[in-house]
Formats: C-alpha cells, sequence, structure tokens
C-alpha cells in the first residue's frame, strides 16, 4: 500500500539500554492525501492498549510531488511495530 507506511522489527518486546537511532528513506509513495503544512510523526504502535505512542525524532521531511519521505534519528527504545502518521484536524 503506497499510501501507509508501517516498520515493524522482531523479535518484538526486544528492548536496548539506549534507543537505537532510526533514519529511514522511502520513495514512489503516495503522499497526495497530506493536506499542504501537516507535521509527520512516528508512532509506537502499543498492541497492548491500542493507541499510539509519539516517538522523538531529529526531523521528518517529505515531498508531496516526488512520494519521498524520509526520518531522521527516531529513538526507537525496543522491536515492535512502528508507523508514520499525523492527527487529522
Amino acid at each position: 500500500d503506497d499510501s501507509k507506511l508501517q516498520l515493524r522489527f522482531s523479535p518484538d518486546g526486544l528492548q536496548f539500554n539506549v534507543p537505537a537511532k532510526l533514519t529511514y528513506t522511502a520513495t514512489g509513495l503516495n503522499l497526495s492525501s497530506i493536506p499542504v503544512g501537516t507535521e509527520i510523526k512516528l508512532y509506537y504502535c502499543n498492541e497492548e492498549t491500542g493507541m499510539l505512542e509519539e516517538i522523538n525524532t531529529g526531523g521528518i521531511t517529505y515531498d508531496v510531488e516526488s512520494g519521498t519521505f524520509e526520518c531522521h534519528d527516531g529513538e526507537i527504545p525496543h522491536f515492535s511495530e512502528y508507523a508514520f502518521g499525523y492527527i487529522k484536524k
């Protein structure tokens, strides 16, 4: 699905003493549904609570026209499922 960006790292739950730094680039995405000026964030998908928990990053950039997306230095505390997204207002 070129309109969703989720990552799953395994083995699930493997904890780090110091958060790992996630730097990720994706191309060929359909980002046309993102409203202009929207801030994209990285979220941990907490399977126990069903909630999304925001994860600190060093920055996320995207270009709708070229379909490119970059995340720098996302602070991943453990292996699990993470997703990029935004809160609709």
